[in-house]
């Protein structure tokens, strides 16, 4: 399946917040995985610009950034984001996509592991 470094990212953000058993629970892990080692350079990159532009936030590991900041952090990243991948991904029916305890704005962001 062909993704974007930045589709790539919001899945991962996505998968990482699940916590699903069973063959949706595989499906879920092996994304994760894969979007991970797909997406790795860009998300380092991103990462980076997001630690020298952004000001520590109260949250550990998380930070502020202003609107100049974040300009200057998509004009760095230029087209970064939109360069695609093929990506190995594990499909799952609709039925044990459903099965488990996904909420809809994840079901909405991960219907792209529905076969269809």
């Amino acid at each position: 399946m062909k993704m974007t470094n930045e589709e790539m990212r919001v899945s991962i953000d996505v998968l990482a917040q699940t916590q699903e058993a069973g063959k949706l629970g595989y499906a879920i892990a092996r994304n994760l995985r894969k979007l991970r080692d797909a997406a790795k350079e860009y998300i380092e990159m991103r990462d980076k610009l997001l630690q020298e532009y952004g000001t520590p936030s109260k949250t550990p590991g998380q930070v502020s950034v202003t609107v100049d900041a974040w300009q200057k952090i998509t004009a760095e990243l230029g087209d970064i984001p939109e360069i695609t991948s093929d990506v190995d991904v594990f499909r799952v029916d609709e039925d044990t996509f459903c099965s488990g305890g996904l909420k809809s704005n994840q079901m909405s962001a991960l219907l792209w592991m529905v076969k269809e």
